[in-house]
């Protein structure tokens, strides 16, 4: 579609209307080869370069296309060449900045580390719009750590440094703006690093991808790839992309997308949308996407990530009829081409069409039009033909409500209709007045607009006939849920045109009054929890102190950060629950992942409230650091939800060091400073609710103590002074933030004292007398009941024996101290023969079904009591190995 010169060899003038494009006027003086070479040091001067390189490259671009010398393909590839430039200038500078700073990534091996650029949507295709968000995945080779003065593993040098491309390129200056980095395609998106490993994006494809995640991956192309380790991955993610058999289940999930686009699309009243509207640029993309997903397992040629060469393969191998994919390719070029028009006229990110005489002249002119309403016909035309392509290969729409009368459950909810349906669905009595009550406020909610009200119309019937919507309660939860969202259409229309986001709000509301309690007072979390590869997949221990990090560098200021850590600790807290009562995870997995939750924050606090310390007090001699020891529940790796933290402060450095601030301090105040600081970062309640609990009790000599101590002055104290019950303390000691000085330290003293030689009369003497003032001070044992925690033969029993099993024999048996959790301790006890394998096993039974009712009673908001007849078999247990090896009466 190229168009000669003139006889002079002068270039074709632009259509007259496009004189006045405020765009091309600004740029009139740009020549991108005048511009020389970046910048690499003055960050503000590269700055200003990359806006005006983009705007210099792309207004001659627009001329181009303009003057007919360039067609749709070459403009967008053009454009795509543009930001691959400029994206590779950031990412060069943003090395060289953070190099600076850490010093050069290197492997084990000594190779240096270079992070990768993984383009998506567009941009992946080489389809770039004229003014568009860029979609990008930084990555990494793999683990590392950098070689500067102040060093960074590999994933926090690799966030730095995608963190300064953002912000090279996407805050506007008086030059503008280079490019909108979007980064929300990468894994477990927002809530995901912001820069991944490849070996990390590789395990999250194999466990966590979704089929919305496969035709993502269809434009996927490596642009910074400095080491060939991406295109590799790729290559590897194939089988993951495309199924070696015709999956046709991609085109449901491409439905229930377009159901999402459509739904946003509706809330904006944008239906005239280029991009997202009926018969637009993504529903032409969606029918050679979902074609591509189907076929492509079995033939090759249609994986690739241009739209244009998907087609193309499409037609050659018969997969489409070659009238429709000649009408597809008119239409889309028309689409892209109108798009990209509107945007040159004042390089705005829109996909509306003007609403002006004067850009509505430019645009007309620049298709040879009469006049704008002939070009609105064209554009009709090929909107048409979008649509019923899309609609034959993809198609779907909204499903209405269950139920021969579901639509009176809103309009008419104390109707007879209204109620015949609620018993339909199997509600009881009691339920369905609670519902008929329910729907009347709903309906009458001052939040509920436009068509907010057909959106509840079909998601209540939908909520109220799922079947484990049975009591009053139940409905209670969804009520007071709906209640809260009634007035942000934004999460009806989630619930609307997601079924399945319905099923699994509707699992965790009935599930657990907790949960429900949680998602109301904060339901901006619904979307992330609604994905059932976040809600009933806990991220590792390593993932969560990778998010928690990103999280705090994101954060600005002291508050921020307090709002993130409390935030992240709602946010995973409330996935382990969901994953517990749905039964996706075990009981071991759910405190594990409890307590790895906890260690993050407590570890992220010891830093934050360190950096508060160093900014008002220096640092002192050789980086003396505090280091955190946790007691009790988190200690043993066993915490429960809204558990608190039995946290102890060690230290070890010269007791004579001063810091170097200008408001110096000597260790040990320097050390109570920074617990106190510590503590605040946990327990301060924000916006975002409370951190947590900290109970600092077991510290020396209690709270007639000083708040941290000296590990020298630890280890005297647990060997001189100390009395059996915090020996029994220790046994559920570990160290879980500090230095590793500081933690060898503690582990080696905690071995000591635990392996001293005791009389096991007198232990099991103290044990008694401790375990019958606390049960004198904590039974409150209801009639009929029996309380987990406190009744004879219960956890705290079981606790208390094993404490006695490990203090009388470790000195014996040196692997039965080694572990802090009962679990383990039970099952070293059984190895070294302490216990036969009989007895340590029904022990760690008991204390496991023990363990997981109250699980379940916390989560139900209930007393953590149960019924006198249930758990015999477990108390017997208890019971019988306590008097075997503690004798006495424990009453």
């Amino acid at each position: 579609m190229a168009s000669p010169e003139s006889q002079d060899g002068a270039l074709p003038a632009l259509p007259e209307p496009w004189q006045a494009s405020p765009f091309l006027g600004r740029c009139a003086g740009l020549d991108a080869a005048a511009l020389g070479d970046p910048p690499m040091d003055d960050e503000p001067a590269l700055k200003r370069w990359l806006r005006q390189a983009r705007r210099a490259r792309t207004a001659e671009l627009a001329r181009r296309n303009l003057r007919g010398q360039d067609d749709a393909w070459a403009t967008i590839a053009g454009l795509s060449d543009v930001a691959d430039a400029l994206l590779g200038v950031a990412m060069q500078a943003a090395q060289h900045a953070v190099g600076q700073r850490h010093g050069v990534l290197r492997d084990a091996d000594g190779r240096a580390i270079e992070l990768g650029l993984l383009a998506l949507g567009k941009l992946g295709g080489r389809e770039l719009n004229f003014s568009s968000d860029v979609d990008v995945v930084f990555t990494y080779r793999g683990k590392g750590d950098s070689d500067g003065e102040r060093p960074l593993d590999a994933a926090r040098y690799c966030v730095k440094v995608a963190q300064q491309v953002i912000a090279l390129l996407e805050p506007p200056t008086a030059d503008g703006f280079a490019y909108r980095v979007d980064t929300r395609l990468r894994p477990f998106g927002s809530s995901g690093p912001i820069a991944v490993s490849v070996a990390a994006m590789e395990q999250y494809y194999e466990t966590h991808g979704r089929t919305w995640e496969r035709y993502a991956l269809i434009k996927a192309r490596a642009v910074v790839d400095t080491d060939g380790s991406l295109q590799a991955m790729l290559d590897r993610l194939n089988p993951f992309v495309y199924r070696r058999y015709l999956d046709f289940t991609a085109i449901e999930s491409l439905r229930a997308v377009h159901r999402e686009i459509a739904a946003d699309v509706q809330r904006k009243e944008a239906e005239g949308d280029l991009k997202r509207g009926r018969g637009g640029i993504r529903e032409a993309e969606f029918v050679v996407q979902a074609m591509q997903l189907i076929w492509g397992g079995g033939q090759p040629d249609l994986r690739t990530a241009r739209w244009r060469d998907a087609l193309a393969a499409l037609l050659e191998q018969d997969k489409i009829d070659p009238e429709d994919a000649g009408a597809l390719e008119a239409a889309y070029v028309f689409l892209r081409q109108v798009e990209n028009r509107v945007q040159m006229w004042d390089d705005r990110q829109t996909h509306s069409l003007p609403e002006t005489d004067a850009p509505q002249a430019a645009l007309a002119a620049a298709f040879g039009a009469a006049d704008y309403p002939a070009l609105l016909a064209q554009l009709d035309a090929h909107r048409e033909v979008v649509w019923a392509l899309f609609s034959e290969v993809v198609g779907g729409a909204p499903e209405s409500g269950s139920g021969e009368h579901a639509d009176a459950l809103i309009d008419a909810p104390n109707s007879d209709a209204a109620e015949r349906c609620l018993r339909e669905y199997g509600l009881e009595p009691d339920a369905i007045a609670r519902a008929q009550q329910a729907a009347d406020a709903l309906r009458r909610h001052p939040g509920l607009q436009g068509d907010s009200k057909a959106r509840l119309r079909r998601v209540w019937p939908r909520l109220m006939a799922d079947a484990r919507v049975t009591d009053a309660a139940a409905v209670g939860r969804i009520h007071a849920f709906l209640d809260e969202i009634a007035g942000r259409s934004t999460y009806l229309a989630l619930l609307d045109e997601r079924p399945d986001a319905a099923e699994h709000l509707v699992r965790l509301l009935s599930g657990s009054p907790a949960i429900a309690a949680q998602l109301t007072s904060a339901p901006a979390v619904l979307d992330e929890l609604l994905d059932p590869r976040v809600l009933y997949a806990p991220p590792a221990r390593e993932e969560l102190f990778e998010q928690l990090q990103e999280l705090l560098e994101c954060a600005e200021g002291e508050e921020d950060r307090l709002d993130a850590l409390r935030e992240f600790r709602n946010r995973q807290t409330l996935r382990v629950a969901a994953a517990e009562i749905t039964g996706a995870m075990p009981l071991m997995r759910v405190s594990d992942h409890l307590s790895w939750i906890a260690e993050a924050v407590v570890s992220a606090a010891l830093e934050l409230a360190g950096d508060d310390m160093a900014q008002r007090h220096g640092r002192l001699p050789d980086d003396a650091r505090l280091a955190v020891v946790a007691y009790g529940k988190l200690g043993g790796l066993e915490l429960n939800y809204g558990s608190d933290l039995d946290l102890v402060f060690l230290y070890d450095a010269d007791p004579d060091a001063t810091s170097d601030g200008d408001r110096p301090l000597s260790a040990e105040p320097y050390m109570i400073r920074w617990a106190q600081r510590l503590i605040h970062w946990l327990t301060t309640r924000t916006r975002e609710g409370r951190g947590y609990e900290v109970d600092t009790r077991l510290r020396p000599s209690g709270n007639a103590g000083l708040m941290v101590t000296r590990l020298s002055a630890f280890e005297k104290y647990q060997q001189q002074r100390a009395w059996t019950w915090e020996h029994q303390a220790l046994v559920r000691a570990r160290c879980v933030a500090g230095p590793d000085s500081v933690r060898q330290g503690f582990d080696a003293v905690r071995l000591a004292v635990l392996q001293t030689s005791r009389d096991p009369d007198a232990l099991a003497a103290d044990i008694r007398d401790m375990r019958g003032r606390l049960r004198a001070e904590w039974h409150k044992q209801e009639p009929g009941h029996f309380d987990l925690k406190h009744g004879q033969g219960g956890i705290m029993d079981l606790e208390f024996l094993v404490q006695f099993l490990v203090l009388a024999h470790s000195h014996a048996h040196a692997g039965v101290a080694e572990y802090s959790d009962n679990v383990r301790q039970l099952d070293a006890l059984g190895a070294a023969g302490v216990l036969s394998a009989d007895d340590a096993s029904a022990l760690k039974a008991a204390y496991l079904a023990y363990r997981s009712r109250l699980h379940e009673l916390t989560l139900q908001e209930a007393r953590l009591q149960v019924a006198e007849g249930e758990m015999q078999a477990q108390r017997a247990q208890v019971v019988e190995q306590w008097t075997r090896w503690l004798g006495g009466s424990q009453l």
